[in-house]
């Protein structure tokens, strides 16, 4: 349809009003003339009003070509922000280019509704060309009737209809301006929500990178917490040995004091009390003053015995019934009492060989090995035994020595032997076995007064050595001996080693005279004829491997 009927047909339908046709014929020339008049100023507005939406078509067409170029512009900027981080994050590289043919997609859809824009307003254009020549032509028509109007004062309602149209006409320019107001308002929200999101999205971006890092960050934590928690189950597993380990070193420790204590006479003082490293230094002191001592009676020529007996399968007889009674004799009762208890009883064992298989078995005596408590309960099974042997007294585990002096076979035992019998009957009373084969007695120093010692109806034997490493089927540690003597006589000699020796060392005079460095590098032995205990002792027993040493190698000490 073209715009000229288009225009003629809206105005014969809505602002052509019709006369009755009965009307006509009675309608004088002034009135006929008026109608037209009318007819050309609802034409007037009309054109007026389409004039009016088409400048506001016109401006909003600018304004949003602005928008658009200021869009091309921020989307220009953004390509060089998008461009500079995606160097530097390569994984949102498809994102970004995504976005950025979207643009691309959007500025061509824009750039199309423009051209189609302005084919509008050239056919608008004409249009209003046509119209213009069309007022033109009937203007001569309007100036006529408003003269007309002027003249005559009897068509006052069309005066009226013609204010109450500029009233309406008035509103709604105000309404358009209002409307006009409301968009431009609505464009700029909607702007700052665009830029809002453009920033929200810049940041996600930026999160996004920082939460790859802090994931990686989390791997890395997760991998050393692995790697720690497998240290840390290596620990467990070789704790429970390393524990049972020094947990029998300061239990033997702890026995050492005690006897050291006993025999100060300071046996009420409470070890919990002392440490660890106080109790190996008195022990220490107590052994040098015993050695001391030792070495002065052996000048002498006093003899000592030392028998020793062994408690056959100890740990495994022990009653745990009447474990459980010495611990409540020693006040041990409650929660403690109950958690040993539950520690002791209760247990089951069989034997598995190849794919045979016994039946379960209760347990009913026997200390479970490998554990903490298991030295601890062992000394508290022994305590009182300890308690009741006047000789002095050494205990390691199953071994137990007794150690005391004798002068003449007067003094031959009655301590001793009522020692033995206190061990003896002790040994029957609590359920456990002494291996009569491993008891046996053995003197110590030169002038020996031997006596017979018994335990039960059994006789001990002599022995003049403690074999302990042919039980073990360990190789000779006499090669290993003599080298640590060479080292201890070479620190000796060289004052490395600050030991005070009683007689300190005995030098060869004479015996070097071939030497550069004589007098000083020789050794001699000790003759004490009434101690043969002292030829073992180490300036004695190094003479002879020392002064076999070559000489260049003496000359070089």
């Amino acid at each position: 349809m073209d715009i000229k009927d288009y225009f003629r047909t809206m105005f014969e339908n809505k602002l052509l009003v019709k006369m009755p046709e009965k009307e006509d014929d009675h309608l004088t020339p002034a009135t006929k003339l008026m109608e037209k008049k009318r007819e050309m100023n609802e034409v007037e507005n009309a054109l007026a009003a389409e004039k009016e939406e088409f400048q506001m078509k016109m401006e909003s067409l600018a304004q949003r070509r602005m928008e658009l170029e200021k869009k091309e512009l921020q989307l220009k900027e953004s390509v060089i922000k998008f461009d500079k981080f995606l160097k530097e994050n390569d994984a949102k590289l498809q994102r970004a280019v995504k976005k950025a043919e979207d643009e691309r997609e959007l500025q061509k859809s824009k750039q199309k509704d423009i051209e189609r824009l302005q084919i509008e307003i050239k056919l608008l254009s004409q249009l209003k060309d046509k119209l213009h020549k069309k007022v033109q032509k009937n203007h001569k028509f309007n100036r006529y009737l408003e003269q007309s109007v002027e003249a005559l004062d009897e068509f006052q309602e069309i005066r009226e209809i013609i204010d109450r149209y500029e009233t309406l006409t008035t509103n709604y320019k105000d309404l358009l301006d209002i409307e006009k107001e409301n968009q431009e308002r609505v464009n700029s929200k909607r702007k700052e929500l665009n830029e809002y999101l453009e920033k929200k999205n810049f940041e996600i971006l930026s999160m996004n990178n920082d939460l790859a890092e802090l994931q990686a960050k989390l791997d890395h934590c997760q991998n050393e917490s692995h790697k720690a928690e497998n240290e840390w189950n290596h620990i467990q597993t070789t704790a429970a040995g390393k524990t049972l380990l020094i947990g029998e070193t300061r239990m033997a420790i702890r026995n050492l004091y005690h006897l050291v204590l006993s025999h100060y006479g300071k046996i009420n003082e409470k070890l919990e009390d002392v440490d660890t490293d106080h109790q190996l230094k008195k022990v220490e002191e107590f052994v040098i003053d015993l050695t001391k001592i030792t070495n002065e009676l052996s000048r002498e020529g006093i003899a000592y015995y030392s028998p020793g007996c062994y408690l056959h399968g100890f740990f495994d007889k022990v009653s745990h019934q009447k474990l459980l009674l010495k611990l409540k004799s020693y006040g041990i009762v409650d929660e403690i009492f109950e958690w040993i208890k539950s520690f002791l009883l209760g247990r089951k064992q069989r034997v598995v060989l190849g794919n045979t298989v016994s039946n379960w078995e209760p347990v009913t005596s026997g200390v479970p090995k490998g554990s903490v408590l298991d030295p601890i309960l062992f000394v508290l099974y022994i305590n009182d035994l300890l308690g009741s042997i006047q000789s002095v007294s050494l205990s390691c585990a199953a071994d137990l020595k007794l150690c005391g002096k004798v002068k003449s076979k007067l003094e031959r035992s009655h301590e001793l032997q009522k020692d033995l019998d206190v061990l003896y009957e002790w040994s029957r009373v609590w359920s456990t076995e002494l291996n009569l084969s491993k008891c046996k007695v053995m003197y110590i120093c030169g002038n020996i007064v031997k006596n017979e010692y018994r335990i039960g109806s059994h006789t001990l034997k002599e022995t003049t050595e403690e074999r302990r490493l042919n039980f073990l089927n360990l190789q000779n540690l006499e090669e290993r001996r003599v080298r640590g003597d060479l080292i201890q006589m070479y620190k000796l000699i060289n004052g490395l080693k600050k030991v005070k020796l009683v007689n300190g060392i005995n030098y060869a005079r004479g015996l070097a005279v071939n030497l550069r460095r004589p007098n000083n590098k020789r050794l001699v032995r000790e003759i004490n004829r009434r101690s043969s205990s002292r030829y073992n002792f180490i300036t004695n027993r190094i003479v002879n491997t020392w002064n076999n040493l070559a000489e260049s190698t003496i000359l070089k000490l």
